[in-house]
């Protein structure tokens, strides 16, 4: 991760940490990173109110972790999605909506559960081709609405405006947790 992000030094130094010094670092969204001097109220209470960061340390090996834990801020996050349903499309409908005709998947939860208004998938031609990632907009057993539906129960899917809809697609539920990364 650590050629992800970078620093560029902006200005370098001998001696606190000046006002200006502050002014300079809000100026160009940066950091301050004080080694072994102790920045002066005045210029701590300025700096807060600029929201400027300043970091300070006195041991080498302090300021490093000080950067690397900042760093590590900038970096993406890793997406873990884990899948929490899996339905088959057996049947597309159309129904007529205030809005105009709009598809409907008509499936048979094979794994898990379906839940409505949770983020899903359209898989196509092998569970490895995503066709369209959505929501869950609408989720119906029979004629009524339901919050979730379980292996085994034939249900209908809308996933916004998605249209293209094809037999033997599967419609893939999942959440996302996003992991924090750091720099070691």
């Amino acid at each position: 991760p650590s050629n992800e992000v970078a620093m560029t030094l902006i200005k370098s130094g001998v001696g606190v940490v000046s006002p200006a010094d502050i002014e300079m670092a809000e100026l160009s969204d940066s950091v301050i990173l004080s080694f072994g001097m102790k920045v002066p109220s005045k210029v701590g209470t300025l700096a807060d109110s600029k929201k400027v960061t300043v970091y300070e340390a006195s041991i080498i090996y302090n300021m490093v972790d000080k950067i690397k834990k900042f760093l590590s801020t900038k970096l993406k996050p890793t997406e873990l999605i884990e899948q929490q349903g899996l339905a088959e499309i057996l049947e597309i409908f159309t129904i007529d909506t205030p809005e105009g005709d709009q598809a409907i998947a008509g499936c048979r939860v094979i794994e898990g559960s379906i839940k409505r208004n949770s983020r899903a998938r359209i898989l196509r031609g092998g569970d490895s081709d995503i066709v369209h990632d959505a929501t869950i907009t609408s989720l119906r057993q029979f004629k009524s609405t339901v919050a979730e539906s379980r292996k085994g129960t034939e249900c209908g899917i809308a996933l916004g405006s998605f249209e293209d809809y094809q037999k033997g697609d599967r419609i893939q539920a999942i959440t996302v947790r996003y992991i924090p990364r750091t720099i070691e």
